[in-house]
């Protein structure tokens, strides 16, 4: 399963679109950085950079560059 960390105005539209093409199962967490979550320490433990969008894999892998995702 796949966890989708997205935020309106970031660059997750390509990978939600990924997931949805592939018929992936998924769940979509937002991510307000307007409210700054994206630079709370439950955030940062997933993604050290602080930016949107990040994917985890399983639980596991976790992938933070929209291009690689």
């Amino acid at each position: 399963m796949y966890t989708l960390y997205w935020s309106p105005g970031s660059a997750s539209m390509a990978p939600h679109c990924c997931l949805e093409e592939a018929g992936a199962r998924y769940s979509l967490k937002l991510v307000d950085t307007a409210k700054g979550q994206h630079q709370s320490a439950d955030y940062l433990a997933l993604n050290p950079n602080g930016k949107v969008p990040t994917l985890v894999v399983d639980g596991g892998l976790v992938m933070t560059e929209s291009a690689a995702i």
